[in-house]
């Protein structure tokens, strides 16, 4: 089991310690109870299903992130033209699809009786807004984490309908990547089998987009 501690701190997000897979109160005494800025999943979640708000609040700090982004590739490209017929429907396409990700995820844990947390503040390389190119590139950086995230998760998730949920996502993310392949010239996919990645491994690699 991964524990989900030291992850990403940001002006308006910190991810406690949590021992994923754990009962309740081996959670919470990993987590040292509440901490200024998450939501206290212990007094927000019912029961057994607290750990699930907790992954759904990673989820969600992933998919804050990939709709900030696309959000703002559609406004610069509204200002300077810069994407071209497909790249442009293709930004304009995964913007929508992701912030529909932010609000049914967000759903998803007030449904389990969680808090979601806070939208922290985001920062992105100039050059995303300026060149197609690097727009998809940091578009394939983004959607592969969290393939690789909902992957790992899956088997830490206890209740079926969060799975299920969880999957639906999973699927989308997984075309993402390889639509935004496709639009780079890239192997739409270039392993035989995904490759999980912890919460911790997600989260990291969240942190450098996160305003300090």
């Amino acid at each position: 089991m991964q524990n989900f501690s030291n992850m990403i701190t940001g002006p308006n997000l910190t991810v406690t310690p949590a021992t994923f897979g754990a009962n309740d109160a081996t959670m919470m005494r990993a987590s040292g109870g509440p901490t200024p800025g998450l939501p206290d999943v212990k007094a927000g979640a019912a029961g057994k299903y607290g750990g699930d708000v907790e992954i759904l609040n990673a989820a969600l700090l992933l998919e804050y992130l990939e709709a900030e982004y696309y959000a703002r590739v559609v406004a610069a490209h509204e200002a300077r033209a810069y994407l071209f017929g497909r790249v442009e429907y293709a930004a304009r396409t995964l913007a929508r699809d992701e912030a529909t990700h932010v609000q049914t995820v967000t759903e998803m844990i007030t449904k389990l009786g969680g808090t979601p947390i806070t939208k922290p503040q985001f920062q992105f390389p100039a050059n995303a807004f300026l060149s197609s190119i690097a727009f998809l590139q940091l578009s394939v950086e983004l959607e592969e984490n969290g393939v690789g995230a909902y992957l790992g998760a899956a088997p830490l998730v206890k209740n079926k309908d969060v799975l299920n949920f969880a999957a639906s996502i999973y699927g989308n993310e997984a075309r993402h990547t390889a639509w935004v392949r496709f639009l780079l010239g890239d192997q739409i996919a270039p392993r035989d089998l995904e490759h999980p990645r912890t919460i911790a491994e997600a989260t990291a690699a969240a942190r450098p987009y996160l305003t300090p």
